[in-house]
């Protein structure tokens, strides 16, 4: 969290933006949960909904479920007075289901093996994979 006069931007990064989910699959939501405590200077923060040109206030305790197929976007919480205290904060919890995940495209990683790149030190097991077989 970053006061007003801070680059809102550069704290939010890449998914705060306009943006679609394109790996999402058609027939799923997106939810999306909202965790904070902030002072009484501080903004929660909204979340947008562009297609269908929605503005939610992210409050504590906020649960939003939509498509990630659609545009959507969001701001983060800042300070409107001052500087955030040290117990400000804010958490954004989504879940959702990939197409992978749905179509049983999907691979599980299982454990972490030695090797030199990130995709050679997983051990994976594809949906097909069954125990004693």
């Amino acid at each position: 969290m970053r006061s007003v006069d801070g680059v809102l931007s550069t704290s939010i990064g890449i998914f705060g933006g306009e943006h679609i989910d394109a790996g999402d699959h058609e027939g799923t939501f997106t939810c999306t949960g909202v965790y904070s405590h902030l002072s009484s200077n501080c903004d929660p923060g909204y979340f947008f909904l562009l297609d269908i040109m929605v503005c939610v206030r992210l409050d504590h305790g906020v649960q939003i479920n939509f498509s990630g197929l659609n545009c959507h976007g969001g701001l983060g919480a800042v300070c409107l007075r001052g500087t955030p205290k040290c117990y400000d904060y804010r958490i954004i919890v989504v879940g959702y289901l990939v197409h992978d995940l749905i179509e049983g495209t999907n691979v599980l990683p299982f454990a972490a093996l030695p090797g030199p790149q990130p995709h050679q030190r997983e051990l994976r097991f594809s949906p097909e994979w069954t125990p004693n077989a």
